[in-house]
């Protein structure tokens, strides 16, 4: 059930039918010609990546975040809050989630909460490599008390 205006870009629990160093594995296109960027990185307690300001970019994106309980492998062992839109809409989840961002689609910050088992992310994107992406960064939507703790990785002067 659709409940506000970005719900319908986050799949969540069962339906029926750089960042490099915290990489498990990347694929992008200086490793296989043509293919598109892909990564996925193991997420520990000791090792939470910072928090990504908010941009955009002129290609869809597609995150994942899986919990690694076998037991129950909706509880993603981590709550976070993924803002959307220039409106900054907040999502929070803890379960096992996807989020489609589609094209030119502000989003972020993605700002850790908890983090208290590993967990995996997965991002992919239809372009060869980060290095052919273009950002806008938009942290100027993120209130100044707030920024002190998100990062914008792809501003030159940090």
């Amino acid at each position: 059930m659709q409940t506000t205006k970005y719900d319908k870009y986050f799949i969540r629990g069962p339906k029926p039918g750089g960042f490099r160093k915290f990489d498990v594995v990347y694929l992008d296109d200086s490793i296989i010609k043509g293919s598109l960027y892909f990564a996925l990185s193991m997420i520990t307690l000791d090792k939470v990546p910072p928090d990504h300001g908010p941009h955009s970019h002129d290609f869809s994106e597609i995150m994942g975040f899986f919990g690694t309980n076998p037991d129950d492998p909706y509880d993603l062992g981590a709550e976070f809050t993924l803002y959307m839109g220039e409106e900054m809409e907040p999502h929070t989840f803890d379960k096992s989630t996807l989020v489609y961002v589609p094209a030119t689609l502000p989003h972020g910050p993605l700002v850790h909460k908890k983090v208290y088992k590993p967990y995996i992310f997965v991002y992919t994107f239809p372009k060869a490599s980060l290095q052919e992406t273009t950002r806008k960064d938009l942290m100027s939507l993120v209130p100044e008390e707030d920024r002190k703790n998100v990062f914008f990785p792809y501003d030159k002067k940090k």
